[in-house]
């Protein structure tokens, strides 16, 4: 989405306790992102979850096919 980088590897895995920040953090890094550059996550291509949210609840909610689909911007992709 959004003119943003392809990871080399697409399916990561990242405990369910986990808030979404840490996703965000961990994409930021494998993207080599300054701190100032911008990045869009969201959930499904629908939404952006609140970073404190718990990716364990996200799955519970928004799986697909076993799987928590995460995209990922560099310009807002909504609004």
């Amino acid at each position: 989405m959004g003119a943003a980088p392809q990871l080399t590897r697409n399916k990561f895995r990242v405990a369910g306790g986990e808030p979404f920040a840490t996703v965000v953090a961990f994409l930021r890094k494998q993207l080599a992102l300054a701190p100032g550059d911008a990045l869009f996550c969201y959930i499904l291509a629908a939404f952006a979850p609140p970073p404190a949210a718990r990716l364990e609840d996200l799955a519970r909610a928004y799986d697909a096919d076993g799987e928590l689909v995460v995209h990922y911007a560099l310009s807002s992709a909504f609004g």
